[in-house]
C-alpha cells in the first residue's frame, strides 16, 4: 500500500510538470521573468528523484515474489528505511540466518577487539618450573580451539582458528619442565549440556554441532576426517574438557616436559596461579568465521558466551533469553522472533524478515557483523554462488538451509551507488525438501538489486532558466 501511494504521489508531481504556469504567467522583475513557478516541483527535484528510486527498488524487488515457493518473506532496506515490504513481519523458520542474530548480540556484550581466554594454572605457582600438583586447563569458551592436524583439514586456508600447540609452547617458555599431577579441563563457564535437547536424533548421529563445552579442542571431535565435511566429521568426546586436557598432555610431552598423572576434568581451584594465557582471535573475528562457514558449533558456544556476558548462566536457554533481550535494546523488533537454539538447526526457530534486515541496519556496512559475512563468487558459503553475475564481489549475505527452508540475508551494492539490505527466507511445509529453484529466485533477487541504474530524471525536471522580459 505504501508503495502503491508513493507511486501515485510521484506520478502526480511528474505529471504537474506539464501543468505548470507559462514563462508568460511568470513573474517579472526588472529585465528578466522567472520561468519556473516558486510553488514547482521542478524546485524541490530530489525528492522526486528519491520516490522514483524507491519505486525502482520496489519493482525489482517485487518481481521475485511470485516464483518464491512456499510461506515467505522478502524486505528491502537502506539505512533502516523499508523501500519493499512482503510479509515482513511474518514468523518463519530462519535456519542459519538467525545467526545473525546471535553475531549481533555477541558484538553488543563483547568489544569487538575482545578475546576468549584459555588459561593455564596451577594451585600454587611452579617451584623450578616443577608443578607440585595438577595443572589445570580453564576453558574461556574460545569455539575455535584447535590442533594444526584439525587445521590442516579446513578447506579454505584462511579459515580462523586458535592454535592449542601455541599454550604449550607459551607453558614451555615459561619454565615448566614438570607436571606432577595432572592436566586438567575445566569447562565450567558453561553448562554440560553437549546439545540441544529438542534437536532430532539425526543431528546427533550426523554430529551437525558440539559436543558443546566451555573447553573444548577440534570442534569436541575426538577423532576425525582428514578433510572437511558437513555430515559425520569425526567421533565426539564424550567429556571435551578431559578430552582437551589429553590433548595437552601428548603436547606437553613431545615437548619434554613430563606428566605424571593421566588427563581428566574438573574444576580449577579459586585463586589458581596463572601460568599461561592462549588468546583467540578477536570476537569480531570469531563472529565472522561463525557466519561465513556457517559453523553451527561456534554458534552455539556464542549463544550460552551471551549469557555469561549478561550476567546469567552459561546455558543456550539463557544464551538465547538474553539475545533476545539485547536486540529489543538496540530497536529491533523482536515481537516475531522466536528462538531455540544459536545455530538456526532447530525447526522451532522463528524470525521476520524485518527482524534480519534491522539487525544488518543497525549494525551498519562497516561493522564487523557485516564485514564477516560471505561474499557471493568469493568467500565462505557463497564462493560457489552467482559467480561470474552481477551480485559476484556485489552480494554479503548469510545463507540458511534446512530440508523445508531457504534463506539469505544481506547486503548488496548496486550499481546506482546505492548499498541494500534485504532479507529473503521462504518455507513449504515440514517434511517436503525445498525445491532447487529457489536458488534460481535469490540468485535473481540479488542480480536485480545489483544491477540497479542510476535514476536518471525526466526531461525538464530541473528549474528553467529565466527567461528574459520583452
Amino acid at each position: 500500500m505504501v508503495v502503491v501511494i508513493t507511486a501515485l504521489a510521484a506520478g502526480a508531481g511528474w505529471a504537474a510538470l506539464d501543468a505548470e504556469a507559462t514563462p508568460e504567467q511568470g513573474l517579472s522583475g526588472g529585465d528578466m521573468r522567472v520561468a519556473t513557478p516558486v510553488l514547482s516541483v521542478r524546485r524541490t527535484p530530489e525528492a522526486l528523484l528519491e520516490t522514483r528510486r524507491t519505486n525502482a527498488v520496489a519493482a525489482a524487488a517485487g518481481t521475485t515474489v511470485p516464483a518464491i515457493p512456499g510461506a515467505s518473506c522478502l524486505v528491502v532496506s537502506e539505512a533502516g528505511d523499508e523501500l519493499f515490504a512482503h510479509a515482513p513481519t511474518e514468523p518463519l523458520t530462519p535456519a542459519s540466518t538467525q545467526k545473525l542474530f546471535v553475531g549481533a548480540a555477541l558484538l553488543q556484550v563483547m568489544e569487538a577487539d575482545e578475546t576468549f581466554r584459555t588459561v593455564a594454572a596451577a594451585a600454587a605457582p611452579p617451584a623450578d618450573g616443577v608443578v607440585a600438583g595438577d595443572l589445570f586447563v580453564v576453558g574461556g569458551g574460545d569455539p575455535l580451539l584447535s590442533t594444526d592436524a584439525y587445521i590442516a583439514r579446513h578447506s579454505d586456508p584462511d579459515r580462523p582458528a586458535t592454535r592449542v600447540e601455541d599454550l604449550a609452547d607459551a607453558l614451555v617458555a615459561a619454565g615448566i619442565t614438570e607436571v606432577q599431577g595432572s592436566v586438567v579441563g575445566d569447562g565450567t563457564r558453561y553448562d554440560d549440556v553437549r546439545t540441544i535437547p529438542s534437536w532430532p536424533q539425526r543431528y546427533r548421529d550426523q554430529v551437525a554441532a558440539g559436543p558443546l563445552s566451555g573447553l573444548g579442542v577440534n570442534d569436541g571431535l575426538e577423532t576425525f576426517t582428514d578433510t572437511e565435511v558437513p555430515v559425520n566429521p569425526g567421533r565426539p568426546a564424550a567429556d571435551p574438557p578431559a578430552h582437551t586436557a589429553s590433548v595437552i598432555t601428548d603436547l606437553l610431552r613431545e615437548r619434554g616436559v613430563t606428566v605424571s598423572g593421566d588427563p581428566r576434568s574438573g574444576p580449577a581451584p579459586e585463586g589458581a596461579a596463572e601460568l599461561a594465557v592462549l588468546e583467540s582471535p578477536p570476537a569480531g573475528v570469531v563472529v565472522a568465521q561463525m557466519l561465513r562457514y556457517s559453523d553451527n558449533t561456534t554458534a552455539e558456544l556464542l549463544a550460552k558466551e551471551i549469557a555469561v556476558r549478561t550476567d546469567s548462566p552459561g546455558s543456550t536457554f539463557a544464551g538465547i533469553t538474553a539475545l533476545t533481550s539485547v536486540l529489543a535494546g538496540q530497536g529491533v523488533d523482536v515481537s516475531g522472533i522466536s528462538l531455540t537454539d544459536g545455530s538456526g538447526l532447530d525447526t522451532g526457530n522463528r524470525a521476520t524478515c524485518r527482524g534480519l534486515t534491522q539487525v544488518l541496519d543497525l549494525a551498519g556496512p562497516d561493522s564487523p557483523l557485516v564485514d564477516g559475512l560471505a561474499v557471493a563468487g568469493r568467500s565462505g558459503t557463497l564462493r560457489e554462488r552467482m559467480v561470474g553475475t552481477p551480485a559476484a564481489d556485489n552480494l554479503r549475505a548469510k545463507t540458511g538451509s534446512l530440508r523445508h527452508v531457504s534463506a539469505l540475508a544481506g547486503l548488496v551494492d548496486a550499481a546506482d551507488g546505492h548499498t541494500y539490505t534485504f532479507a529473503y527466507i521462504a518455507n513449504v511445509p515440514e517434511g517436503e525438501f525445498m525445491p532447487g529453484a529457489d536458488l534460481v529466485v535469490q540468485e535473481s533477487l540479488a542480480v536485480a538489486l545489483a544491477t540497479l541504474p542510476p535514476v536518471e530524471p525526466p526531461p525538464n525536471i530541473l528549474p528553467q532558466a529565466p527567461i528574459p522580459a520583452g
